[in-house]
């Protein structure tokens, strides 16, 4: 059962009156471990004093117990990761034109005092224990006010203050008609699951380009009789979420009426999503694809100069040995 808080304290066992307070803790990874699982693991590892809180906002479960019991609930957690996991998935692709907006500064009708920052901490780079780079930006700090008259140009910053520079524009894109296209399965950690998008592409030739263009095909390759296309998905776990990996393949048919069938992946176009707990991951269609790419691959009849495609990946550890 999914338990809708983000903040789950469990404690393994009653406090006897006599038991020594455990002081000292540990912040032990959990990723996307079904919180279920986490804590039966945790219940079963620890002293009878001790205790934890899972703390869904860090994917963290952060255990008070003696240093071998918080190493035995670190090494049990670990294993669990490494274990074979059944991932559910959904992955949604739009294709359509990329459109860019324009957004002008402000200009307030009114005076105002707005607070604003006389400082800003440098920018800060995390190592997540999973590998992969987290940068938190610079944060302000020391703020004062500052007036703001009728007709002036202002940018308010996420949190209300005042930008450093007060006349930036703002740029941002969005998707502009298109199909949207839906791919739902379930697969297990570290195993490959095929997904079709067509079974038969109309465009053969322009399919035995496009994996030319990208390095995918040798100058051996014998004629396709037909040719269709999948979605080559690899679920895998980490201390930071689930990983997906979506790899553009092709299905490709030779021989004498086709009875030959042999898979190629495009790997050069490959994108890949690390899905938080609860969260859907939005990407910027697939890296290095072009127009021809989404008309030919995905049968976009829309598809002109401009073409792009949206993708938006969830995904949940369903289920565990």
């Amino acid at each position: 059962m999914k338990l809708p808080i983000t903040l789950l304290f469990a404690v393994c066992a009653s406090l006897s009156a006599v038991a020594a307070p455990v002081d000292s803790h540990q912040d032990i990874p959990i990723g996307a471990l079904p919180l279920e699982s986490v804590n039966a693991t945790i219940r079963r590892v620890l002293s009878p004093q001790g205790r934890y809180v899972i703390l869904t906002s860090t994917a963290t479960v952060r255990v008070f117990d003696t240093p071998a019991k918080m190493q035995e609930a670190r090494l049990a957690l670990a294993a669990m990761q490494n274990a074979p996991s059944l991932v559910a998935f959904e992955i949604g692709i739009r294709t359509g034109m990329r459109q860019i907006v324009r957004q002008e500064p402000e200009t307030p009708a009114h005076s105002y005092d707005f607070p604003y920052p006389q400082h800003y901490d440098p920018p800060r780079f995390l190592v997540l224990p999973g590998g992969g780079t987290v940068v938190i930006p610079a944060q302000p700090r020391d703020f004062t006010t500052r007036r703001v008259e009728p007709g002036a140009v202002v940018n308010l910053g996420p949190v209300g203050f005042l930008t450093r520079d007060p006349e930036i524009h703002k740029t941002f894109s969005s998707m502009e008609g298109g199909v949207l296209r839906k791919y739902k399965a379930a697969a297990t950690t570290g195993k490959p699951l095929a997904l079709t998008v067509s079974g038969r592409v109309a465009d053969i030739g322009a399919l035995r380009e496009l994996a030319r263009k990208h390095g995918a095909l040798a100058a051996t390759e014998p004629e396709w009789v037909a040719a269709g296309t999948e979605l080559l998905v690899t679920p895998e776990m980490s201390n930071a979420g689930l990983a997906l990996q979506i790899v553009p393949q092709i299905v490709a048919y030779t021989g004498e009426g086709g009875r030959t069938v042999r898979r190629i992946p495009i790997p050069a176009l490959a994108a890949g999503a690390l899905v938080k707990r609860d969260a859907t991951v939005a990407l910027d269609g697939f890296p290095g694809a072009d127009a021809e790419f989404y008309r030919v691959y995905f049968g976009a009849k829309d598809s002109v100069e401009g073409t792009s495609a949206g993708l938006t990946v969830s995904a949940r550890v369903q289920a565990q040995p």
